[in-house]
């Protein structure tokens, strides 16, 4: 069954999903109007950066706190 594999997608498949909601949600601020479009770009921008830099933090810092096993 591959209950491991499954187990240790799980996380990656977390990941893809917020892009793709943070993808979809710049889409469609595009749509409604441009300024709508850039504040929500911004504000996606900073939580895709602080994102991303709390899950590759861990990799420099075995002591980081944001490290999951």
């Amino acid at each position: 069954w591959q209950v491991p594999l499954i187990i240790g997608l799980l996380p990656v498949l977390m990941h893809a999903a917020l892009g793709l909601f943070f993808a979809g949600l710049v889409t469609l601020a595009l749509s409604l109007h441009t300024g709508i479009a850039i504040v929500t770009s911004c504000i996606v921008g900073i939580a895709l950066a602080t994102y991303t830099i709390t899950n590759i933090l861990p990799v420099y810092n075995a002591a980081c706190p944001y490290k999951t096993p």
